[in-house]
Parts: structure tokens; C-alpha cells; sequence
């Protein structure tokens, strides 16, 4: 099937001090067509957390401290970079090229089913408070859109797409708030003023079109106060048709900048015979 990502975008498994190992394991999608409005009974077959593909993930070494300058983290391959996001002392992991983007379409299959308590929806970091819990700056796609008119509504696009659950701080289980799912749809549909300027309305439930938009099937999901959904299961997963991979890259390589006139250049060229000679070795039969 086809969907199109519309949360936890980008490469978190990096750019995060916090989290980033189960970050780094997912998107959220809605299954196409996505010019539908998710209803309370039927959200769960339209809005879907996928897996990303076994080799983006990036793992925690060490036990967090506390301190993101300490923290270690490794891909699939082995390879580390070492403290804070987008400043690394040590810096041996390569970003997600393509990087996942909201409103991007990937294809998707159905996979085992991951429960809340399988270990991919496990991560070694329990802090959850209001230092930890939103995304940094770079998840904020949509916030140019004239409906986030508030710094609140902004900052709910930044708002983490998971939540710990209460059994043990050290899993949790998929968030989505009701600003990502408004934004993305707003963004796909940002070619038709008439489209975005109906679903404003139906966002901000002054719609007065036809009513089953908030009574049939249950109704648009975020009404009545309602400001998230949550997801306990992981049903699909990617299958990267657009390979995307952590690939190396040659930022670590010096510029090198000087004048033509430095570079040694041997004094003088001259024409010679090459003498070969080889020598073998005796072969006994």
C-alpha cells in the first residue's frame, strides 16, 4: 500500500539527545487516500505507525547519564558518534539520505504485528519531562501555514510523537497531536485554497457543510477537546523503494586552499629506458 508520512520525519536517531533509539525506529503515516478525514471508528486503518527499515535505526551504548555530552550512540553497522546532537565530539555516523520528509508517500506492507511490549518499543531513556518531551526546532514542518496563527499551535507540531506508559517509563507507546495531523493535511492539500480554507473550518469545528463530517463513523477524531491519538501497535513496515540509506559522506575530508605555485613540481622531466630484469622462482614438479 501507499501512505504518506506525516510525523517524526527526518532523522531523529541524530538529531535528538533524547530518545533518539526509539525515534529512530518509526514514521507515522496515513494510509492513502489521504484526502479523507479520520473518524473515530475507522482512524486505526487510516492512521498507522510504520517501521522504518532495520538499518536507520541507531541504538543507545551506554546508559544516559543525564547528560547528553556523554551519550554514545551506534547504526546498524557499528558505527559511533559520541555528544550532542548536531555537535558530536566524535561524529561516525552518517546522516538518512533520502531523509524521510512530511507529506513524502512511501510504500508500506503489512508485517508481524509489535505489541507495546516488544522491544522496539523499548528505550533507554526514562526522563520524560518538560526538557525532554519535544522534538528539537527541525520538527516543526507546517508551522509556516497561516493556520498556526499562535506560538502554542507551534509548538504542539514539536510535541514528540510517543508518550511512556505507566507500567514502565522505559517503553512507550506512539503519539500523534492533533496540530501534526492538521498541518500535514493542510500541507498536501496547500495547491487548493478552497480545500484548505473547508478544512480549516472543519478543524476548527465551525464547519456548516454537511454534518456527517462530525457524526458519521464517529466523527473527525480530534473534536470535543480532543488533542491526540495514540498507537500501541506496529502493523507495517517500510519497503524503502527509494533505498534510503545512512550514507557516507566526505565532509570529514580538509579543504586544502593555496595558490598553484605551492604545489611541489619536480624540477626537471627527462625521457629514460625502463630496465626490467624479473627473476623466478624454480617450480618443482
Amino acid at each position: 500500500m501507499e501512505a504518506k508520512v506525516i510525523a517524526n520525519y527526518g532523522d531523529p536517531g541524530l538529531d535528538e539527545d533524547y530518545h533518539f533509539d526509539i525515534l529512530s525506529r518509526y514514521v507515522i503515516v496515513m494510509i492513502e487516500s489521504c484526502q479523507r478525514i479520520p473518524t473515530r471508528d475507522k482512524c486505526h486503518g487510516m492512521i498507522a505507525l510504520v517501521k522504518r527499515p532495520s538499518v536507520l535505526h541507531i541504538d543507545a551504548v551506554n546508559i544516559p547519564d543525564g547528560n547528553p555530552t556523554n551519550q554514545q550512540r551506534k547504526d546498524a553497522k557499528e558505527n559511533v558518534s559520541v555528544g550532542l546532537a548536531g555537535a558530536f565530539s566524535t561524529n561516525g555516523i552518517s546522516r538518512i539520505y533520502p531523509a524521510y520528509a512530511m507529506g513524502e508517500t512511501i510504500s508500506i506492507r503489512k508485517t508481524a504485528s509489535l505489541q507495546p511490549n516488544d522491544a522496539f518499543f523499548y528505550s533507554k531513556f526514562n526522563r520524560w519531562d518538560s526538557n525532554t518531551w519535544s522534538y528539537g526546532a527541525w520538527h516543526s514542518d507546517g508551522s509556516t501555514l497561516t493556520y498556526f496563527s499562535t506560538d502554542a499551535m507551534k509548538s504542539n507540531l514539536r510535541q514528540k510523537t510517543i508518550e511512556p506508559t505507566q507500567e514502565n517509563p522505559n517503553y512507550y507507546r506512539g503519539f500523534l497531536h492533533k496540530m501534526q495531523y492538521e498541518a500535514f493535511a493542510l500541507d498536501i492539500m496547500r495547491s487548493s485554497t478552497t480545500i484548505t480554507d473547508g478544512l480549516t473550518s472543519i478543524f476548527g469545528e465551525t464547519w456548516g457543510g454537511n454534518p456527517a463530517v462530525y457524526s458519521a463513523n464517529g466523527g473527525y477524531i480530534f473534536t470535543n477537546g480532543m488533542t491526540n491519538f495514540l498507537l500501541n501497535t506496529v502493523a507495517y513496515e517500510d519497503i524503502n523503494v527509494g533505498n534510503k540509506a545512512r550514507v557516507a559522506s566526505n565532509e570529514c575530508i580538509p579543504l586544502v586552499v593555496t595558490t598553484p605555485n605551492t604545489f611541489p613540481m619536480p624540477s626537471s622531466r627527462s625521457v629514460g629506458t625502463i630496465i626490467y630484469n624479473p627473476s623466478y622462482s624454480p617450480i618443482s614438479r
